[in-house]
């Protein structure tokens, strides 16, 4: 899969909103205006899709986006390899990806996978699909050449999953300021600009400002985030919010949270 950008009047207001220093909210009211987009032909350089999509953020440096993709059912040969890299949550439908040595992964509603940079392999949409998509590296991106990318492709990041690895962990405490936390790097490219990962809490407040660009994903309790403005966004379990870098405010867990995590650090 290779991203598209639909123009019009919505993609211009969600990208002045996107360079305000405010957060993005993914919700059901998100996905309510994905599904009003008719489908539209495109090629994505693999194959030809039919496909709708909205991006939500993009970066400072054009070089790392958030957003909403849907798409028919069909399948694309990566016989070249994988430009980006890209983590997708499914919100419906359902994926199934072959790799370079033969071996097949599914991927269904409430999972998701990375494709990482230099992955080459099949792309099967096999249920009609509703993603949250992250990228990084249309301008460039460089991964550690050592790194086995069909074991990266390989991790399904699922509640279940993620769970089971953060029990394996204590909670610490990195300062007298900071949250009783505990987290799990699962990627990172070689200058650790890209970093995805992650993260449980118990309930508590902090304040903060974000020193980069975020998306966070939740997938069990509740955050709540509010700005310098006392203006409060609350993000529940299968909701997603971009904080883009320079945000302030406080950040509080409202009771045990387990999220994913990904940061761009340009």
């Amino acid at each position: 899969m290779k991203k598209i950008i639909i123009a019009g009047m919505i993609s211009i207001v969600l990208m002045a909103n996107a360079k305000a220093v405010e957060l993005i909210h993914i919700n059901h009211e998100t996905f309510d205006q994905l599904q009003s987009l008719e489908y539209e032909s495109y090629d994505s350089g693999y194959a030809i899709w039919q496909a709708g999509d909205i991006e939500l953020f993009l970066s400072e440096n054009e070089n790392f986006s958030v957003g909403v993709w849907k798409a028919k059912v069909g399948e694309e040969s990566m016989d070249t390899p994988y430009p980006y890299n890209t983590l997708m949550l499914i919100q419906k439908g359902q994926i199934e990806t072959v790799d370079s040595s033969g071996d097949k992964s599914v991927y269904k509603a409430g999972e998701g996978f990375m494709t990482p940079k230099g992955w080459t392999g099949t792309f099967s949409i096999t249920k009609d699909l509703e993603i949250i998509y992250i990228y990084d590296g249309f301008v460039a991106t460089e991964n550690d050449p050592s790194i086995d990318l069909n074991n990266i492709a390989k991790n399904n990041y699922n509640k279940n999953a993620i769970s089971m690895t953060l029990s394996r962990k204590q909670f610490e405490r990195e300062d007298e300021q900071s949250l009783l936390a505990k987290e799990e790097l699962t990627f990172t490219n070689k200058d650790e600009s890209f970093q995805i990962g992650t993260w449980s809490a118990s309930a508590g407040s902090v304040p903060a400002k974000w020193p980069y660009d975020e998306f966070m994903y939740v997938l069990k309790g509740s955050i709540e985030m509010t700005d310098a403005n006392g203006k409060v966004l609350v993000i529940n379990p299968n909701e997603g919010v971009v904080v883009p870098k320079d945000w302030e405010g406080v950040f509080s867990v409202l009771e045990t949270v387990v999220k994913i995590w990904v940061i761009y650090d340009n």
